[in-house]
């Protein structure tokens, strides 16, 4: 009866724990130094690669993603820097390119005063004038450091304009191409007069009342006039780009290009020179006949 109710009731836990136990260690035992199972062992595990492949599969997922984020989120981060350092040190080029033109041109600007009897003033633009409609700039030059109005202003090319308003520290200068600006000149080559004209655009003049059968050429040189005594003698104007004969009109049509760089130098000179003009002969007095003052002397 007993040996029935052992086999009914079947193996206690304990009983079974004991068992698998020291088959385990009568396994490792084995195992551990005849290498039985390195066979089962591989078969196992290829066999269980897939499973693990699809198993570490969100996590091998989530940790590319994170890479790629923070990889991206570097590159962003890298380039911004890069860009960043560009455009400071495009900056930095232009300024020193900025500053290498000042230099020649103030140079330039020197050496052209040198040569000039009385030392001309040197001063800056500040900016444009307020009236889109005329060609003037301000400069930081007015009455207290000696500007007056009617002095030309120059750069080391040639004529810029004159002064027209002096406030005792800036002053106002009216370039030649504004439309209401005329310059007395003549030809270089043939020392024909005439006059220059503004005509609002900063790259065109215009030389007016010129016959058509005018002795001009495109290229010439057109230089100040002394006539009226404003400007000095001499000083390159504007080049002759074209001139256009129509029938219909007495004269010809001639464009012309300025020669200083009326909008693009910050850096000019007024000059300072007084023009020595001969003052103006006195009109001849008429002396009145005897016998024209006899006849009124009747009539009265």
């Amino acid at each position: 009866m007993e040996q029935q109710d052992f086999f009914l009731k079947g193996i206690s836990p304990s009983v079974k724990f004991a068992i698998f136990s020291l088959l385990s260690l009568v396994l490792l035992l084995v195992d551990s130094h005849y290498r039985v199972l390195n066979i089962v062992r591989d078969v196992v595990t290829v066999g269980l690669r897939p499973l693990q492949t699809i198993a570490t599969a969100p996590v091998t997922a989530t940790r590319w993603v994170s890479d790629f984020v923070e990889l991206q989120s570097n590159l962003l981060k890298e380039n911004g820097r890069l860009q960043r350092q560009v455009l400071a040190d495009n900056s930095q080029l232009l300024r020193m390119q900025s500053l290498q033109h000042e230099n020649a041109e103030l140079k330039q600007l020197f050496a052209s005063s040198q040569i000039m009897a009385r030392p001309p003033l040197y001063g800056e633009v500040l900016y444009g004038g307020k009236d889109p409609f005329t060609r003037k700039i301000i400069i930081n030059r007015g009455s207290n450091h000696g500007v007056g109005l009617g002095q030309i202003a120059v750069d080391s090319q040639g004529v810029l304009g004159q002064v027209t308003r002096v406030l005792p520290l800036v002053s106002e200068v009216t370039l030649v191409t504004d439309r209401n600006h005329t310059v007395p000149v003549r030809v270089q080559r043939t020392r024909q007069r005439g006059v220059v004209v503004g005509t609002g655009q900063s790259d065109v003049l215009e030389m007016r009342f010129m016959p058509v059968n005018v002795d001009i050429k495109p290229g010439d040189i057109l230089e100040s006039s002394s006539v009226g005594g404003i400007y000095p003698e001499g000083l390159p104007v504007a080049r002759v780009l074209k001139i256009d004969h129509p029938g219909s009109l007495m004269f010809a049509r001639i464009y012309c290009a300025p020669i200083g760089n009326v909008d693009k130098n910050r850096n000019l000179l007024i000059l300072r020179e007084e023009q020595a003009m001969p003052s103006r002969p006195e009109e001849p007095v008429v002396k009145e006949s005897k016998s024209r003052r006899g006849k009124r002397g009747v009539n009265d």
